[in-house]
């Protein structure tokens, strides 16, 4: 395949990837669901290597080595892929989603990396090199399966790296609301809380809780979400670090929710709810949080079904 690759003719490409949620509580790794938010990445070879921020959520990026960038790494391992050198880029990012709040940021910066030097490569990257490439580089498939895909996904890594991936469907009638603090809390530091090993009890704990939320989402059956979206690999520990977790679950839980759960390592709460019971929720969850004094605010987010996509530039 090196052989015949090639650079493209350049031009100005952009792409928009959705936010993420991963895990879905028990789905450790696995589950991943895209949100209707959005970062926005144009490139193009150029001379050197400049990168620019802009946008809601780009507070603290401007002085980011480019070298550190996740955006680089991800175009840089799309053309060794292919056997080529990575030239220099221009690159500019528009930040819509919050960065380590467990929204994805992550897997936007590698998905549009990836997207953005496909179209200068020849023959471009397919959606199962760039399934597998993201994974390569994120870790674990939850997040950029979703952002690819769109929607609500269930993945796994394969032999040889190739991650396999299955589309589910989130129920029109459950909304989503997420719940985000203005601190922020690294997945390297959610990740070292972790144990190395778990019991057997937990292991089919998980297991089986997984199982009935993939049953009652394809279904539509919301009755047991509660019970569906409970964890014992990630939450228990991960928690601690989250100010007003419990509370929040608690208050989500009277107020009619159908369930709630730590987005991907945090600190971001989901809720998912009923459309009659959005507008009572979003309120009681930021009361809920005032005691903790965390500031925060509440999203309705809508599923981005189509996952990320070639723009026009912006």
């Amino acid at each position: 395949m090196t052989g015949a690759a090639r650079a493209a003719a350049p031009g100005v490409v952009a792409v928009r990837v959705p936010a993420t949620s991963g895990n879905l509580g028990p789905g450790f790794d696995t589950l991943g669901l895209a949100l209707a938010l959005h970062n926005r990445f144009q490139g193009r070879p150029a001379r050197r290597t400049t990168l620019a921020y802009s946008g809601s959520e780009s507070g603290g990026l401007a002085g980011e080595d480019p070298r550190e960038s996740l955006l680089l790494r991800a175009i840089g391992l799309a053309y060794r892929h292919r056997g080529l050198k990575p030239p220099p880029f221009e690159l500019e990012v528009e930040c819509r989603v919050p960065p380590a709040r467990g929204l994805g940021s992550s897997a936007t910066a590698v998905v549009g990396g990836l997207m953005l030097a496909s179209r200068f490569l020849e023959p471009k990257l397919d959606r199962q090199e760039l399934l597998d490439l993201s994974t390569r580089l994120e870790g674990h498939p939850d997040n950029v399966a979703a952002a690819i895909a769109g929607g609500l996904t269930a993945s796994a890594v394969g032999a040889g790296g190739r991650v396999l991936l299955a589309k589910l469907r989130l129920p029109a009638s459950v909304g989503v609301l997420a719940v985000i603090p203005e601190y922020r809390l690294s997945t390297a530091q959610a990740r070292s809380v972790l144990p190395a090993s778990y019991s057997r009890a937990d292991a089919v704990h998980n297991l089986s809780r997984v199982a009935l939320l993939c049953g009652s989402l394809a279904t539509g059956q919301t009755a047991d979400l509660w019970e569906a979206l409970d964890d014992r690999f990630h939450q228990p520990y991960r928690s601690r670090l989250v100010r007003g977790f419990d509370d929040l679950l608690a208050t989500a839980r009277a107020e009619g929710a159908l369930g709630a759960f730590l987005s991907g390592a945090g600190p971001t709460v989901l809720v998912l709810a009923p459309a009659r019971a959005r507008a009572r929720l979003a309120g009681a969850l930021l009361r809920a949080m005032e005691p903790h004094g965390v500031a925060a605010r509440v999203e309705a987010l809508g599923v981005e079904a189509a996952g990320a996509r070639y723009t026009r530039a912006f």
